[in-house]
């Protein structure tokens, strides 16, 4: 299990494991008395979170998913979902990445996830790995940011490696839509191109996000 391999890491950017009970197959991990970024929309489904606010959710995701790949543990389901915001009676928001359920160890073909967030890669048959988290933070920071309302694409992701035409499309189609706002970020949010770049081999890596945030 990710969060008992991860337990000897903590930080304060991803739901950590504090014990666990074999006899009673329990495991006991942090409450977060917070709400994922889904909650938090307008009636539109639109980011709540000010330019500020999202900038600070950005530095704590980017911290949290530097921890993971450090330790070679890749998400594989990185969305608003899946973030929550502490809120702090005084001080500062924190964002907690949370939900490991099909994180894995290493690199992993596999086809589990959630269609918005999927990066372009698995079009052509690449193993699920540490930039396709990056991919879909990025996604989840159009978000956060306002460029987009809340991703609710329903495209079986198996159906792309069985090469389905409807799915193949709608998915190019997205990734187009993507392309499209990158295009006309402004210079502060570049970064974001940066992750949301195409090639794999060209996309920002979660250490180098942390020093450039």
């Amino acid at each position: 299990m990710i969060l008992a391999y991860l337990r000897p890491f903590q930080i304060e950017h991803i739901t950590n494991l504090r014990d666990m009970d074999g006899s009673r197959l329990t495991l006991y991990i942090d409450y977060i008395a917070g709400r994922d970024l889904s909650k938090m929309v307008t009636e539109n489904g639109f980011s709540q979170m000010t330019e500020s606010q999202g900038y600070d959710i950005w530095q704590d995701a980017v911290e949290g998913l530097k921890h993971l790949h450090k330790h070679n543990v890749n998400h594989h389901d990185l969305k608003p979902e899946n973030i929550v915001i502490l809120l702090p009676k005084g001080g500062r928001r924190r964002a907690v990445l949370c939900d490991f359920g099909i994180a894995t160890i290493g690199p992993k073909m596999h086809y589990n996830g959630t269609p918005s967030y999927i990066s372009p890669d698995i079009m052509v048959g690449k193993i699920r790995s540490a930039p396709d988290d990056i991919w879909a933070l990025g996604v989840t920071m159009l978000f956060v940011f306002g460029f987009i309302p809340l991703p609710k694409h329903s495209w079986i992701i198996q159906k792309i490696e069985e090469g389905d035409p409807k799915t193949l499309l709608a998915m190019t189609n997205w990734k187009l839509e993507i392309r499209r706002i990158c295009q006309k970020l402004p210079e502060r949010l570049g970064l974001l191109q940066c992750m949301l770049n195409e090639s794999r081999a060209k996309r920002i890596t979660a250490s180098q996000l942390s020093e450039r945030l």
